[in-house]
């Protein structure tokens, strides 16, 4: 589905991500972890369209994405959920998800699914988004990305901030995504609950893929974990 090729990504002429590779397959999940800093953002960043690489190319369904504008990106079906929510703040929360709405040939998500799927939401519908705690700020920032019906969902740091039973409930939820048939790309630091979701991950340390595997052959080697996560 996705296909990240030996790309380079600069912030002006400081270079952010060094010949980094990756791929995403349909109804899989892909974690990207790595300490803070060391190029996961950025690296969701590019495949939506915000910072093209310099070097590299970055395919979609076996379409090259990269340097197309974000929205072409968007409407081709990949959905970005940013680290900052970015829900609008002063739009209700129905407002937030029509704004993103769009209808594809076989898109299954509308408003009404939205809140079959974060039943919370459909009991705020018109508050606004300003006035939502951290935890349904990003179920509706999930449901706002959900309402374009992506074929690829990229996360960035989705638990960050939240209390643990809306931690569990996003888990449910992103693994009922996956299942569905949609690919997840998920930044995230909690690797509890990233292990929860994952079935393969890589490992970026400067601005490099350093290490690629299995979520389970990751969980088993305490020497990669210490070294790049500093878990013992």
């Amino acid at each position: 589905m996705l296909s990240v090729k030996e790309i380079d990504v600069c912030y002006g002429k400081a270079q952010a991500l060094f010949n980094v590779s990756i791929h995403v397959k349909k109804e899989e999940a892909v974690l990207l972890l790595g300490r803070n800093g060391v190029g996961k953002s950025t690296l969701l960043k590019s495949i939506i369209g915000f910072l093209p690489p310099v070097k590299g190319s970055i395919f979609f369904n076996g379409k090259q994405i990269s340097g197309k504008k974000v929205y072409r990106i968007a409407n081709g079906g990949i959905a970005y959920v940013p680290q900052e929510r970015e829900i609008f703040p002063d739009l209700t929360v129905e407002d937030n998800l029509a704004v993103a709405e769009h209808k594809t040939q076989n898109g299954i998500w509308n408003i009404e699914r939205i809140y079959q799927f974060f039943n919370p939401l459909a009991k705020m519908k018109k508050r606004l988004g300003g006035n939502l705690s951290g935890g349904e700020q990003q179920m509706l920032s999930i449901g706002r990305a959900l309402m374009t019906n992506p074929k690829l969902l990229l996360l960035d740091e989705p638990t960050e901030g939240l209390a643990p039973l809306i931690v569990r409930m996003l888990e449910e939820q992103i693994n009922k995504l996956k299942k569905s048939g949609i690919g997840i790309l998920l930044a995230e630091q909690n690797l509890q609950s990233a292990f929860k979701i994952g079935d393969r991950a890589y490992l970026m340390e400067k601005g490099s893929i350093c290490y690629e595997g299995s979520t389970e052959d990751l969980m088993k080697n305490k020497d990669i974990l210490n070294r790049y996560l500093g878990i013992r």
